[in-house]
């Protein structure tokens, strides 16, 4: 990953093994490479390229330092996403399996109770959710497409 490509990360992506991919999606939204830590992830990704209500977003963007179970934690959001019409969203995505843990839960509160305490939207977005319908297999498949001025080209009449 080059300079440009991790501007505004506050940390590297992690490669967690063989078992666990990552990889970088070219945002057209966003004018660069947009890097991302699971399958999951690279489809919340996709979803904010097509909506039109999404003016920005970045992944990995800060870290905050909290308490939990008695210990200091770190923890670096997934996304931050601005929004057209103002106002901000700060995203966690993840399995909906791995949300039924019980620890992992009791972290997802301590997390949101904190962006709460500071006046910050926190949401967290699962798999099931971003993956549920047909919505995102038509958006990766017009991916390509997203930016395409369809009016340069020009149209045969029959």
């Amino acid at each position: 990953m080059n300079r440009s490509q991790n501007a505004g990360l506050a940390r590297k992506v992690i490669h967690r093994g063989s078992s666990w991919s990552t990889g970088l999606l070219t945002s057209r939204k966003m004018n660069r490479c947009v890097p991302w830590e699971s399958p999951v992830e690279r489809d919340f990704i996709h979803l904010l390229e097509y909506n039109r209500d999404v003016k920005a977003y970045f992944a990995q963007p800060f870290k905050i330092d909290f308490h939990f179970d008695g210990r200091g934690c770190t923890y670096f959001p997934d996304f931050r996403v601005e929004f057209v019409g103002g106002g901000e969203v700060i995203y966690e995505v993840k399995p909906e399996a791995e949300l039924k843990e019980p620890d992992v839960r009791k972290r997802m509160d301590a997390i949101e109770l904190y962006f709460e305490r500071r006046g910050m939207s926190f949401e967290i977005e699962t798999d099931l959710k971003i993956r549920r319908g047909l919505r995102l297999k038509n958006i990766k498949t017009l991916f390509p497409y997203l930016y395409d001025n369809p009016g340069s080209r020009e149209i045969l009449a029959l």
